[in-house]
């Protein structure tokens, strides 16, 4: 527990690399400050699962490209290090006073192939994304070139967000998709006293052709539906192009979208 935290261009996050759970990342403090593509992570490089991301802050603000996130570490996609990482992720929790993200920053819950993503749960009396930041729940494709053995129907994490005012500008979003055969894309649930989406920001959960069906010339490939979209608020505006969306690219089927206001 601590009064302020403060990372410039620097990471704290929990890890495993064997058969054991990673360890959870708790954090406690009354003012957390992300700047410079710094961190706050719990990853999974093998076949265990990666702890829970358990963040209570009185505000918090992620700028420059930094992010909270757990399951897969994309950046080692880049590198020459093999990614072996089919361990299902754990869940992001965050209760702020006040949640801002900026600058290209972004709170994800992802893992590779037929390894789930976790959930992404979200109260602050305000939240605020601009300048493409993002929150989402995605299952990344890189090993897998058949899915024919997979038999029972799964779903990616969802993201649940309880808040006074929700605001997304400058092409922001939340976002839940499956690139994975019979995998269900998360759900979004929104309870907000507002909601505002500004100039072409979203909300969407959709289903995404595998990368591997044109490669590999597979056909048949019975995809997962997009996730139900649910918006329960006193006072919703969209404006500039944004968009509230559940669609399928895929043979999947699109997902419901509810809205209350």
């Amino acid at each position: 527990q601590s009064d302020f935290i403060s990372l410039d261009d620097a990471n704290i996050f929990s890890s495993t690399s064997n058969q054991s759970k990673a360890g959870d990342l708790i954090i406690d403090t009354f003012g957390l400050s992300l700047n410079n593509a710094s961190t706050l992570a719990s990853f999974s490089y093998s076949q265990a699962k990666s702890g829970d991301v358990t963040i209570d802050a009185g505000q918090a603000v992620l700028a420059e490209k930094s992010f909270i996130a757990n399951g897969l570490n994309k950046e080692i996609l880049d590198s020459d290090t093999d990614p072996f990482a089919l361990g299902d992720a754990g869940d992001i929790s965050i209760n702020a006073g006040s949640l801002r993200l900026e600058g290209g920053s972004f709170i994800r819950n992802a893992q590779l192939d037929t390894a789930l993503s976790g959930d992404v749960s979200i109260t602050s009396d305000e939240i605020k994304l601009a300048g493409r930041s993002f929150i989402s729940t995605e299952s990344v494709p890189l090993y897998q070139s058949d899915f024919s053995n997979r038999t029972e129907v799964d779903q990616s994490g969802s993201v649940s967000i309880k808040t006074k005012s929700l605001d997304l500008s400058d092409s922001s979003y939340v976002k839940t998709t499956t690139v994975i055969p019979k995998r269900n894309a998360g759900d979004i649930t929104i309870e907000a006293d507002s909601v505002s989406l500004n100039g072409r920001s979203s909300m969407l959960s959709n289903t995404e052709p595998n990368k591997f069906e044109p490669e590999q010339d597979l056909t048949g490939l019975d995809y997962g539906k997009a996730g139900r979209l649910e918006i329960k608020t006193g006072f919703l505006k969209i404006a500039d192009q944004s968009k509230i969306s559940s669609d399928s690219f895929t043979s999947g089927d699109g997902g419901d979208v509810v809205v209350t206001a």
